[in-house]
């Protein structure tokens, strides 16, 4: 590690110190924030947020205490993993209990992720552009937006892009070793963020475009896959235990019940979104079981996804087209969502369009002023992705990092947000240097 730090420049050490300087300073900011939420009597006190971040933090105090429940009731225990609130619980049992312990920690698995960028872009690309890409990453307003709060989303990007550079770098010299390791990694994602136990494809694409033989990428894939399903293996039987149901979290069933399918009908049947929602609970057979703080406590239930599953898989089946074309669209949210959004913003651009309020449309994209030029800025950055990865379109990993991007992008649906965007920020920001560096060769060119 002594050598691989003393083999960067210290241009790039420097900007990395005065980068983490800067993500001090907002942390001790977010301490301060605290003090202010407290003292006025919020019900929700940095860095801990709304709804999943309060149930995370809920779940490490109750690790600590000695049992996995958030005081909600287990049917939403089938919703959650224990991977974050494993690692929150761990940091706040060795620092007294703080959650700014926690956001701390995940400010330095910022810093590992940019660093690991940095190896990812060095294959791909070169040193240079591996370092400029890694500061690109951190540079970028969404990491320490999303690192300030307590929730999944940091560790579960790093874990995706350790397992990436095991796979990038270790696999093609040591197959065994970092086909295993990138599967114990990958695992260990998927009990952070329950996610990833739908996106397994993703786990395997850097492995393929690994110049080792056809059948050697093939043996290994398969033996990472069933590396990953008997690791997984021991939530599930925990779950089949409690529920009768043999899965690893509830989350899909969940979110297609009471988000897709509701914002599907509401635009196919020009019906209102609540509507919607009572329509998959009168069709499917299970009411959503209103709780005290208004969320749906039987679709989070693992118990009643047979039947809820059986009712989506009819409702997409129906008209598969249109649904693609619907999902789709709003999955275009995972690219142009802003990393950072007014407070209370209610309008959707993407609705307003689908709804023919163009009017309406065209006052909310040009306000505030500053939403407008980060706007801009992420279509300057799209256009620098497409040229970038065109740039190196003859590299097999260049293809892996642009399904892997494309894949996350085709799971967001009408969830799709700056927020789920980050797992991918690293790859992102690797095609957005190679595209500059195309650009800058050629606005050089056309001066001399």
């Amino acid at each position: 590690m002594k050598d691989f730090f003393n083999s960067l420049p210290r241009w790039y050490l420097i900007t990395l110190w005065a980068l983490f300087v800067l993500y001090l300073g907002g942390w001790v900011y977010t301490i301060h924030l605290a003090q202010i939420e407290r003292a006025a009597g919020a019900a929700v006190v940095m860095p801990v947020g709304d709804h999943d971040s309060t149930s995370y933090a809920e779940l490490s105090t109750s690790l600590l205490q000695g049992h996995f429940n958030d005081g909600q009731g287990e049917q939403y225990e089938y919703f959650h993993t224990p991977g974050y609130p494993a690692f929150a619980a761990a940091i706040r049992f060795f620092t007294g209990g703080s959650f700014f312990a926690v956001t701390l920690a995940q400010i330095l698995l910022a810093f590992a992720t940019g660093l690991l960028t940095y190896v990812l872009g060095a294959q791909l690309l070169s040193p240079q552009a591996g370092r400029w890409a890694s500061l690109l990453f951190l540079a970028n307003p969404l990491v320490p937006y999303i690192v300030m709060i307590v929730g999944t989303d940091m560790l579960f990007t790093f874990l995706l892009t350790l397992a990436f550079v095991l796979l990038v770098k270790v696999f093609p010299t040591r197959p065994l070793a970092g086909a295993i390791t990138a599967a114990v990694v990958f695992a260990a994602a998927v009990y952070v963020r329950p996610v990833g136990f739908i996106a397994l494809p993703i786990f395997v694409a850097p492995l393929l475009a690994a110049a080792v033989p056809f059948k050697q990428k093939l043996l290994y894939g398969v033996g990472m896959l069933a590396i990953i399903a008997v690791l997984l293996l021991p939530w599930m039987l925990r779950n089949k235990a409690d529920s009768g149901v043999l899965s690893f979290s509830s989350l899909f069933s969940l979110n297609m019940a009471y988000y897709e399918i509701p914002h599907y009908l509401s635009w196919h049947n020009n019906i209102t979104i609540a509507d919607g929602i009572q329509q998959v609970a009168r069709e499917s057979g299970v009411p959503e079981g209103i709780d005290a703080n208004g969320y749906p406590a039987n679709w989070y239930n693992l118990a009643y996804t047979p039947a809820l599953d059986k009712y989506i898989y009819a409702t997409v089946l129906a008209h598969p087209v249109q649904y693609a074309f619907f999902h789709l669209y709003n999955s275009t949210g995972f690219f142009l969502n802003p990393a950072i959004n007014p407070p209370h913003q209610t309008a959707n651009l993407k609705q307003l369009l689908t709804q023919h309020r163009f009017a309406e449309f065209a006052r909310a994209a040009v306000t505030p002023w500053w939403l407008v030029l980060e706007r801009v800025g992420i279509v300057i950055a799209l256009l620098c992705i497409v040229v970038g990865f065109w740039s190196c379109r003859r590299k097999p990993l260049a293809w892996a990092f642009l399904f892997i991007i494309l894949y996350f992008a085709a799971l967001g649906g009408v969830s799709a947000a700056s927020r789920l965007r980050l797992p991918v920020e690293p790859l992102l920001s690797l095609f957005i240097v190679a595209g500059l560096a195309v650009l800058q060769r050629k606005i050089w060119k056309r001066i001399h």
